[in-house]
């Protein structure tokens, strides 16, 4: 590896440059190493205030990037459990694996502007960790790059996950990130996680936006917006999966899925049960609106908004309904509507004023939009990403002569 550093108080790595494919070995595995898997029962991670910072990490890997040869990672931190950790302003790319790795850590960490592409597995992986925060990142794969030479599919963008039953992960926000993940998932949530906040990210040019499955509890999901942008469509919205319980899922936008948002079996120990869906905007999916592959149990579904409502957009268990048969057949969405939800453009998801959406959602206990407009601005809470702000002037004091 390029850098290891091991139980240290006090780190701070700034502007290193750091090519993977500098030497005839490749430099070795990782660019950045902080900590080591713990040695009986000693902890061999970083503590105090930990920052990585301004650093350019790439071509971590075989000569061939991405290949099936494992465990090249630009730049992972494990095992610390006390301190500070940030990680900010690096860019990190052309990675056979993780770009940025989180093992066994429970410090209060932050990942911020980093931009991070082409990684064969995922640039962000958070594995057995608590109280991290990763906002404001740059993620996608350029067309073609395959995650560790196709074997994985379809590799994520950000993967959050409890890998060996280490700890119990809590208290994970993913926020204001841009996700373009190509051929993979931008989003996967799984392995008994709890507590995790995922709202104000952008999702394009993605196989699946949000991923959440396998006893995941307790996940947020609000103002997110999924849209084709120049590319590619995304293909599905959010799958709530395998034992995916008391997921909530507010205020998003959905525009051209393949499907916006899917329920599927639940293949594991529990059900795929009180799950959450209200205040979304759904527009002109390929295939459907919702797709529930089994019944639906006693998840929600109620103050969204479904256009157009034509032919059969619903689907539930093997059939595929019109929206009529749909609220029959599963007595939800008794306040959902179909009429078109009148937004400023295909790319722009703002409410204009004649929208049905306006003041017309269900208070979620949400307080601010994608914007961090407050909510709600009107008589009532708007559906959708977006409060509608009316163009008044207030407070507005003219001196001297009027002609």
């Amino acid at each position: 590896m390029n850098v290891f550093i091991r139980e240290v108080s006090g780190v701070v790595i700034d502007g290193l440059y750091l090519n993977g494919h500098v030497g005839s070995d490749y430099n070795g595995k990782n660019g950045i190493t902080l900590g080591a898997l713990p040695d009986g029962e000693d902890e061999l991670g970083c503590s105090g205030t930990v920052e990585i910072k301004n650093c350019t990490v790439f071509n971590l890997g075989p000569e061939t990037i991405p290949s099936v040869v494992l465990d090249f990672v630009g730049l992972v931190v494990i095992d610390q459990n006390s301190g500070t950790l940030s990680i900010h302003d690096n860019t990190v790319h052309t990675i056979n694996d993780d770009g940025i790795q989180l093992y066994h850590n429970l410090a209060a960490t932050t990942l911020y502007d980093n931009d991070l592409y082409n990684c064969g597995e995922q640039p962000i992986d958070i594995k057995s960790s608590s109280n991290i925060t990763v906002y404001d990142n740059e993620i996608y794969r350029t067309a073609g790059f395959t995650g560790l030479g196709g074997i994985t599919d379809p590799p994520d963008c950000i993967e959050i996950h409890d890998t060996a039953d280490l700890e119990t992960m809590t208290t994970i926000v993913v926020r204001n990130n841009d996700i373009h993940c190509g051929n993979g998932v931008g989003i996967r949530v799984m392995d008994n996680m709890a507590e995790v906040e995922i709202y104000n990210n952008e999702f394009t040019d993605s196989v699946g936006g949000i991923w959440v499955y396998r006893e995941a509890i307790n996940v947020s999901i609000h103002h997110n917006l999924f849209h084709n942008g120049a590319d590619d469509c995304l293909k599905i919205g959010i799958s709530t999966a395998d034992g995916a319980t008391l997921t909530a899922v507010y205020n998003n936008v959905f525009y051209e899925c393949d499907e916006s948002i899917i329920v599927e079996e639940a293949a594991w120990s529990a059900e795929n049960d009180q799950n959450l869906f209200k205040n979304n905007i759904s527009i002109n999916p390929d295939n459907y609106h919702v797709k529930s592959i089994e019944s639906i149990l006693s998840n929600t579904f109620d103050y969204n908004s479904y256009y157009p409502d034509t032919g059969t957009l619903f689907y539930l268990v093997d059939t595929a309904y019109n929206f009529t048969d749909w609220k029959t057949q599963t007595s939800q969405d008794a306040n959902s509507i179909t009429s078109d939800p009148v937004v400023s453009s295909t790319s722009d998801f703002h409410l204009q004023n004649t929208s049905p959406c306006i003041d017309t959602g269900t208070d979620v206990s949400l307080t601010t939009d994608y914007d961090g407009v407050a909510i709600p601005q009107g008589a009532g809470v708007d559906r959708g990403a977006y409060e509608y702000l009316s163009a008044t002037i207030q407070g507005c004091t003219i001196t001297g002569g009027v002609h």
